[in-house]
C-alpha cells in the first residue's frame, strides 16, 4: 500500500468516484490478505499512517453523520472480533475437555490414572488443565473420574455377583474403603445397599 495509492483513494473520495474507490480498496484488501500476519499488521499501520496525511483534504467532505456511521461499523466489527475470539476459546477448551474425557473413559480401571497423569500426557500443568476442564464440563477432572468409575461400578454390581472389593479394583480403586466412601458420596448408598435395592426391585418385577 503506497503513498500514491492513498492519494488515489483520497482523490476518488473527493471525486465521488465510487467504482474507483471500491477498486482501490479491493486492491488494498487483497494485498493485505496475501501477506503473513506480521506483515498484515504493518500494512494496517501503513494504511492508517498514509490516510492520515489525506485527512486535511478529506475533512470538508466528512459530516457528523459519517462519524456516527463509522462508529457503528467499527463497533459492529469489534463485537464480531470478540464473539469470534470467544467461539475459538470455547472450541479450544471443549477439544481439550474431550481429550480428557476420552482418556478417562478408556483408562478409568487403571488405579494410577489421575488428573496429574492426564495433564502430563497432554503436556500441560494440572492446574491449567483443571481450569480448562471445569470451564467446559462444570466439574473437576477428579470428580468426573470418580463419577465414571462409580457409574461402571453400578453396572458391575447390578449385572454380576462379584464381591464389592473385586468390583472396586475393576473400576480403578486400589483401596476398597475409599471406594465405599466415594460410592456413597455419589449415590447416597453403600455398594451393598445399592446391590440389595437392585435385587429387590428385580424380584418385584
Amino acid at each position: 500500500f503506497t503513498e500514491q495509492m492513498s492519494a488515489e483513494l483520497a482523490s476518488a473520495l473527493r471525486g465521488s468516484d465510487l467504482e474507483q474507490i471500491q477498486r482501490l480498496w479491493q486492491q488494498i484488501q487483497d494485498s493485505i490478505r496475501e501477506d503473513r500476519f506480521q506483515d498484515q499488521l504493518f500494512a494496517f499501520q501503513r494504511i492508517v499512517s498514509l490516510m492520515e496525511k489525506q485527512l486535511p483534504a478529506l475533512k470538508p467532505l466528512v459530516s457528523d453523520n459519517f462519524w456516527e456511521t463509522l462508529d457503528a461499523i467499527f463497533s459492529d466489527a469489534f463485537r464480531k472480533i470478540v464473539q469470534n475470539n470467544r467461539e475459538l476459546h470455547r472450541q479450544h477448551i471443549d477439544q481439550l475437555a474431550s481429550q480428557v474425557v476420552r482418556q478417562i473413559e478408556q483408562s478409568y480401571a487403571d488405579s494410577d490414572l489421575s488428573p496429574t497423569r492426564i495433564a502430563d500426557s497432554l503436556g500441560m500443568s494440572s492446574a491449567y488443565l483443571g481450569r480448562i476442564f471445569r470451564e467446559s464440563m462444570q466439574t473437576s477432572i477428579s470428580q468426573y473420574l470418580n463419577q465414571t468409575r462409580i457409574r461402571r461400578a453400578e453396572e458391575l454390581l447390578r449385572e454380576t455377583e462379584q464381591p464389592v472389593e473385586t468390583v472396586a479394583g475393576l473400576v480403578g480403586f486400589s483401596n476398597p474403603k475409599y471406594f465405599y466412601v466415594v460410592f456413597k458420596n455419589i449415590t447416597g448408598q453403600t455398594p451393598l445397599q445399592f446391590r440389595k435395592a437392585v435385587h429387590s426391585a428385580s424380584e418385584k418385577n
